[in-house]
């Protein structure tokens, strides 16, 4: 995050330092730029005739498919080569007609595919037009069918060199800014992988979308993909940017609190989200074909989202959201300045280029801003996530524990997953129902408690005694790991010697010894409950015997066997 923030802000000292650079070493001025539009394509001849020369042009006043446009470089030979720049929005094609002072004439047409060949800094194309040497007294270009007239106002004379220089500079600082979008691109994205975070699957997408449009609208695109014409770099540009902003509705509505937003803020989010979508994805399949007004509707479709963002805003602000404020913080630049690409795109003003690159700081800010305000949600949500789940786990121990002895209960027993192989072994006190009725219900709690914290002790032994359940009333069950029905008897029988010294010596109140049945089965191929049907049955046969037993069946032979428990030293 401290490389993205350096390189944002190497960004923004790097952007106005070479536009103002540029500003400084602008082209020589000009001495006219006249503008003459027609429906009908006209000859350079009958342009000059023409009495319809507009010098002082309106965006209204290029409502039409062919643009001459009269530009009056200096007198003078140049003592460089000069090129003839301009905006490299979609157009069908350039003609350029240049009136040399020695009396001759170039005229030269770029269609839609070698007019691409000659892209350069940021959004422009730069053609030949004077060599070194050479002068002219008037230079004509005509734009065919162009997707914004009014950019026809920007076509410049500027010598190579600069042109050079200045591309050099801009290709340097979009690759930087593609880059910071790539590092944010792929942060956002693996953390939705990694913690499962819709916003930030949200945010990924968007930024990915933006990073697309960065390459397209700056050219950086054509060094990949030489071939684009004008038209498919455009359409390109339009439809990521489009898209981008079709994903703004669900990453805030998935960014902000669930309590942030009313049902009917949500469903304008989203609306005013597809509305931009549709538009990139309408103008990538038509905007070709009306090309004065695609760019202005295009640009009409982004106009609900910024109410629609400030209200959103509001509600969550007014609803208590913390997230809110990342939000604003992030867009509050990319709103202004977008609002300005909204107009100019509805073609209600000009401004110069360079006020284009605003817009790409803007972003740049945004996407930081976001990046780091998701891992700031995401720590929440993990944090809220770790206190539900240490929530349901304790709910869940809660529901499997015995609330008197604190020994796993039936639920944890029918719960717990079975090797085969273990030992299962049903204890139960004898003659239990004499302490209640002699001592009373209270000294048979703690009876049941006394052997409750032997049989915890027992399983937090690394012994053979794996775990204890009590399921019921003076019930209780143990698994035992041992190699053989005979070993597993050995450690049960040894554990009812202790739990009945534990009751003597937590209840002496008791003049009778507690004494201990138990009943022994493996855990086989039919499983657990077969198994705990053996025990209860060996269980039977040791109280039947005369209580104070372990009564089990061998594995080779099937037999019971009383193994009575030693009498104390």
């Amino acid at each position: 995050m401290a490389l993205l923030l350096a390189g944002m802000v190497g960004w923004g000292l790097l952007a106005p330092a070479t536009a103002a650079r540029a500003a400084k070493i602008d082209s020589p001025p000009l001495k006219g730029r006249c503008v003459l539009a027609s429906e009908q394509p006209l000859t350079l001849d009958q342009a000059r005739a023409s009495p319809n020369w507009n010098c002082a042009p309106k965006p209204d006043d290029f409502a039409h498919g062919n643009l001459w446009v009269h530009l009056s470089p200096l007198p003078g030979r140049a003592s460089e080569a000069m090129v003839l720049r301009s905006d490299a929005l979609a157009t069908d094609g350039i003609d350029v007609a240049v009136d040399l002072a020695s009396g001759g004439q170039r005229h030269r047409f770029y269609n839609a595919e070698k007019l691409a060949d000659h892209w350069t800094m940021g959004t422009n194309f730069a053609l030949p037009l004077l060599a070194k040497g050479e002068e002219a007294t008037d230079v004509w270009p005509r734009v065919v069918n162009p997707l914004d007239r009014v950019n026809a106002l920007m076509a410049t004379i500027m010598p190579q060199a600069q042109d050079q220089q200045q591309r050099t500079y801009f290709m340097a600082l979009f690759a930087l800014f593609s880059g910071m979008l790539l590092i944010v691109a792929v942060y956002a994205l693996a953390l939705s992988v990694a913690l499962r975070s819709s916003f930030s699957l949200w945010h990924g997408a968007m930024v990915t979308f933006l990073l697309v449009y960065t390459l397209s609208s700056s050219s950086l695109l054509q060094m990949f993909w030489p071939g684009l014409t004008m038209w498919q770099r455009t359409a390109t540009s339009y439809l990521a940017m489009g898209m981008s902003m079709a994903m703004m509705g669900p990453l805030l509505v998935t960014f902000l609190e669930r309590h942030a937003l009313p049902r009917w803020a949500v469903r304008q989010a989203y609306g005013a989200s597809m509305i931009a979508g549709l538009a990139g994805i309408s103008f990538a399949l038509v905007g070709q074909y009306f090309p004065f007004i695609s760019r202005p509707v295009y640009h009409v479709a982004y106009l609900p989202a910024v109410p629609c963002f400030l209200l959103l805003c509001f509600l969550a602000w007014r609803r208590g959201s913390k997230a809110v404020l990342v939000v604003a913080l992030a867009w509050i630049a990319p709103v202004a300045v977008g609002m300005d690409r909204i107009l100019r795109g509805m073609n209600l003003y000009v401004l110069p280029g360079e006020w284009d690159y605003a817009f790409y700081l803007a972003l740049a800010i945004q996407s930081i801003i976001m990046a780091a305000g998701i891992t700031w949600r995401v720590g929440i949500l993990r944090r809220e996530r770790d206190v539900a789940l240490a929530q349901e786990r304790a709910q869940v121990l809660l529901a499997q524990t015995d609330v008197l002895t604190g020994l796993p209960n039936r639920r944890a027993f029918d719960a717990r997953k079975w090797r085969k192989g273990d030992y299962l072994a049903i204890l139960d006190a004898d003659h239990f129902k004499r302490v209640n009725d002699c001592h009373g219900h209270q000294t048979g709690d703690a009876v049941l408690v006394a052997l409750g914290e032997e049989l915890a002790l027992c399983a937090a032994d690394s012994g053979a005694c794996v775990s204890a359940f009590r399921l019921g009333g003076e019930e209780f069950v143990v698994v035992v790991s041992a190699r053989s029905a005979e070993l597993a008897a050995l450690q049960v029988n040894v554990l009812r010697q202790r739990l009945s010294a534990a009751v003597r010596s937590a209840v002496p109140q008791m003049a009778e010894p507690l004494t201990m049945s138990a009943g022994l089965a493996v855990v086989g191929a039919d499983g657990v409950q077969e198994a705990y049907r053996a025990a209860d049955r060996a269980l039977y046969k040791a109280k039947n015997a005369g209580r104070d037993r372990l009564c089990y069946e061998l594995d080779q032979t099937g037999t019971a066997l009383i193994f009575p428990r030693p009498k104390a030293a």
